[in-house]
């Protein structure tokens, strides 16, 4: 098991993943939380930056990082990786255990060190937003399930084939963290709290990434009235939320490209795939950071239904992509 989210070390630009490891005993396995980074010299060499002792096999979505910090979140789930060897469909081998409060594994880059912090209350952590630290208190966002409700309702097929779907209420909340690094003590507060669906894939400027920031962006997905948007959230202004939105058309996972010539935080283009069920196909927007109004609007020759990731490569790789930047 590993996080889907890796990232880039902020201050050597390697790539920092987070995996379960299963050592075998004589009667029963040991499990580890291993935070390891991967260096462009040797990308089949994963580095140990340090390790932590699990009750069992964890799942785990995404993680936080800042330049010096990495937190890894042991959610109110596990995964039974036995049955799934065994045959079990994925989503049959997920394992909640609501009465299992959160816990934040914040560790040093430097030394592998570990400290858990205990939260008192449950939840399933699926995607993180920024990571920052002041003082002694880290913010940290997070896209989570915080009711004992099924958090992948969404994906379920007889729901999805049902041309009278309802909204599902699946507890989905988008909420930061503050947590006293000193004194251990944990608050927090829900941003958005929607009564169904869910709001998902934050993103933020990814020059700020690590330091205090104003604006994140987030997927509102609300199927039951066939409509999704991207919305802007002013951490600075009240939470204040602007938004970019167009009925019967599904947004992926969008992807912010930064101003290189400019140090304001929203100076820049979300880049995003929509499918179109007007027209049966997808299109291709770029929408202005700062004002949340399309600049580019291009009508794709494929039908892709709405897809869980994107990523953009802004030149060349080694795997032989052109020149010209790519979205996927």
């Amino acid at each position: 098991m590993g996080a889907t989210h890796v990232v880039n070390d902020l201050s050597t630009d390697d790539t920092i993943g987070l995996l379960t490891e299963m050592v075998m005993g004589m009667h029963v396995p040991t499990y580890l939380m291993t935070f390891y980074r991967i260096n462009a010299s040797n990308v089949k060499n994963r580095i140990r930056i340090g390790s932590i002792k699990a009750k069992g096999m964890g799942y785990y979505h995404s993680f936080g990082h800042t330049k010096d910090y990495l937190v890894a979140p042991m959610n109110s789930m596990s995964f039974n990786a036995f049955n799934m060897m065994a045959g079990d469909s994925v989503q049959d081998c997920f394992v909640i255990g609501w009465k299992n409060n959160l816990v934040f594994n914040v560790m040093k880059i430097a030394d592998g060190s570990n400290k858990a912090y205990q939260a008192d209350h449950p939840g399933i952590i699926i995607h993180t937003g920024n990571t920052y630290v002041e003082g002694d208190i880290m913010t940290i966002d997070f896209e989570m399930s915080a009711k004992n409700l099924d958090p992948f309702g969404v994906f379920s097929m007889k729901w999805l084939k049902d041309n009278n779907r309802k909204g599902l209420a699946m507890g989905y909340v988008f909420r930061r963290y503050k947590i006293n690094l000193k004194t251990e003590e944990i608050t927090f507060h829900d941003i958005l709290a929607p009564e169904l669906n869910s709001n998902g894939f934050p993103i933020i400027n990814p020059t700020i990434q690590g330091k205090k920031h104003c604006y994140t962006y987030i997927t509102e997905m609300f199927f039951q009235i066939n409509k999704t948007a991207v919305l802007k959230i002013d951490h600075c202004n009240d939470n204040a939320i602007t938004r970019w939105e167009e009925q019967g058309v599904y947004v992926s996972e969008p992807y912010f490209i930064d101003n290189p010539e400019s140090e304001v935080e929203d100076d820049g283009l979300i880049v995003v795939s929509v499918f179109d069920e007007k027209i049966g196909l997808n299109r291709f927007l770029m929408i202005d950071a700062h004002t949340m109004k399309p600049v580019s609007d291009t009508k794709l020759p494929i039908r892709l239904p709405m897809t869980l990731h994107a990523q953009f490569f802004p030149k060349a790789s080694s795997a032989g992509l052109s020149q010209a930047p790519v979205f996927i």
